[in-house]
């Protein structure tokens, strides 16, 4: 069977516009003074969204993307760090910025780095030690994500270690890696135990990754950014961690929930299987345009709100591409 690669009416942001600028009274989009124009755009983009994000919260199969992650071998550095600055300059190498929120080791200290612009790295926390020039090892722990991405779906696997394990925040892996071989030691030659504490040797453990968190806290504050307008500055991101520190390369396999970037360009598509934008997408935002907009004054709002809802139903019923799942996992016999 032959696939079908054409389009009634194309789905593009600019038809949806000048389809929904009708209910305000306008032959298209264009024609629409620009605040109103502008709201139209909202109202794509909204229902866009609540496609891959809908309000029961069952998120349909094709908000889940597949991603890859390398975490490189450590690396030996050089620089210059000076007392009181959260800037290390002068590089040896360039650091590609997808690496932020990794660890970076200045003597005997282990440093967070917040940003990397080329032969200059930004580090969470002032330095405090003497200025001058540092020889430093780079751990590449964390890895930026995509975007689009809101949350990690379970088991992340480490190519060729297994699968990692999850713990939940920052604050856990510094429990994980600070934890104490144990609470209390015996008396010598009595009864009873005495409170002791006996540390696991250095804070940081260097082998196989075993453990994974995803963290979107801000590394750097805000207000040191300096452009506020940058979209991709701005915009929140995920960072997927891993714990032990890497001793040597290894991939990672992900699979995330995503939110599709939003419709800018009147040339741009909206994404959905079976290009149903027309029966899905479409009159959830006719719906929130007649049911928020100020402007618009039409008596049909009871049959546009039906129409949204055989919307949504009709999403629910393709939010699974697999129908047939086993309860349980059992091997066939000869396996």
């Amino acid at each position: 069977m032959a696939e079908n690669l054409t389009m009634g009416v194309a789905p593009s942001f600019k038809s949806l516009k000048d389809q929904l600028a009708t209910m305000l009274g306008a032959e298209s989009s264009d024609d629409l003074p620009l605040i109103d124009s502008t709201r139209v755009g909202i109202y794509v983009n909204q229902a866009y969204r609540e496609c891959y994000s809908p309000l029961d919260g069952k998120r349909p199969s094709w908000a889940v993307a597949n991603f890859g992650l390398h975490l490189k071998a450590p690396l030996a550095l050089t620089g210059t760090a000076t007392k009181g600055s959260t800037i290390l300059e002068d590089l040896s190498e360039e650091i590609s910025p997808e690496y932020e929120g990794s660890y970076l080791k200045v003597g005997d200290d282990f440093r967070r780095v917040a940003k990397f612009d080329g032969t200059y790295a930004f580090m969470a926390a002032p330095w405090q030690h003497d200025s001058g020039s540092q020889s430093m090892t780079f751990y590449h722990s964390c890895h930026r994500l995509d975007r689009e991405v809101i949350d990690v779906e379970g088991a992340p696997e480490a190519v060729g270690f297994g699968p990692l394990s999850p713990i939940n925040s920052p604050e856990q892996e510094v429990r994980t890696r600070a934890s104490y071989s144990y609470d209390f030691a015996p008396v010598p030659g009595g009864s009873g135990t005495l409170p002791s504490i006996k540390y696991n040797g250095n804070d940081f453990q260097i082998d196989n990754p075993l453990f994974y968190y995803i963290d979107n806290s801000n590394l750097a504050h805000s207000s040191d950014t300096l452009d506020q307008s940058s979209a991709e500055l701005m915009a929140v991101r995920c960072r997927f961690s891993v714990y032990p520190l890497p001793i040597a390369d290894v991939s990672i396999r992900l699979r995330a929930n995503i939110l599709p970037l939003e419709l800018t360009n009147d040339g741009d598509l909206a994404r959905l299987p079976g290009n149903a934008v027309w029966d899905v997408l479409f009159p959830i935002a006719q719906a929130k345009l007649a049911l928020t907009d100020p402007r618009y004054n039409g008596d049909n709002k009871e049959m546009i709100r039906g129409s949204a809802g055989e919307a949504r139903a009709r999403l629910s019923t393709m939010a699974n591409a697999q129908k047939q799942r086993s309860l349980r996992m059992k091997r066939r016999a000869g396996w």
